[in-house]
């Protein structure tokens, strides 16, 4: 009895090593999945030409911002940008722009800080103007801005001037994370007062209102 009990598990071994032996066969299956592989290629070039199609019509709203539709102006912001940068703010660029300026396509706006009183180290200030330009990256190519920090440690303010594209604050500029931390006020380019402000501010004058100039930014 017991040797056909072993003969059985003889048998039943051999049975099972052809069955184990099977187990490679099957695993062959991936030969037959490679075409899925190949399938997938053009998946992917389909996948990427969504991608782009995507991307063209992120395009194209950009391209729709409602200053880019204005009316022609003859006062090119970009080539103040270069000017100011390129030649003496005094007399020189300041003659330029209100040789050029087009109020009519442009406004002039006035920026104070509103929290000036919890301002402390005059380098902190410079930081938080620092902040507040990044966040303006999309706003670029419709405004130009010098913001200064006037006064001493713990005695100090940020104000300052900005020109913008259009008859408003460019949405740009509405949606940044601190825009709700300035006050900007409109102010006509016939305004004596604010004019001789403006040319103080982007010439960075080494006292301004009384106050001594300690720091500034410019965007451009």
């Amino acid at each position: 009895g017991k040797k056909v009990e072993a003969k059985k598990e003889e048998n039943a071994n051999e049975e099972k090593k052809p069955k184990e032996g099977k187990k490679p066969k099957e695993e062959k299956k991936p030969k037959e999945e490679k075409k899925p592989k190949e399938e997938k290629k053009p998946k992917k070039k389909e996948e990427d030409d969504d991608d782009d199609e995507e991307n063209y019509q992120d395009e194209k709203p950009k391209g729709k911002n409602v200053l880019d539709l204005l009316p022609p102006s003859t006062f090119n912001l970009e080539e103040w940008k270069r000017f100011y940068s390129n030649n003496e703010t005094r007399p020189t660029a300041i003659n330029w722009f209100w040789e050029k300026f087009d109020p009519t396509g442009f406004s002039i706006y006035k920026v104070e800080y509103k929290y000036n009183t919890e301002l402390t180290m005059t380098f902190m200030s410079s930081n938080l103007i620092g902040g507040f330009f990044q966040r303006l990256e999309s706003a670029r190519k419709y405004a130009f801005g010098s913001l200064v920090i006037l006064g001493k440690d713990n005695a100090n303010e940020i104000v300052g001037y900005f020109v913008f594209r259009g008859e408003g604050i460019p949405q740009e500029v509405k949606e940044a994370a601190d825009f709700e931390s300035y006050n900007f006020t409109l102010k006509s380019h016939t305004d004596q007062v604010a004019k001789e402000e403006f040319a103080a501010f982007i010439a960075w004058d080494e006292v301004i209102g009384g106050k001594p100039f300690a720091d500034g930014k410019v965007f451009k």
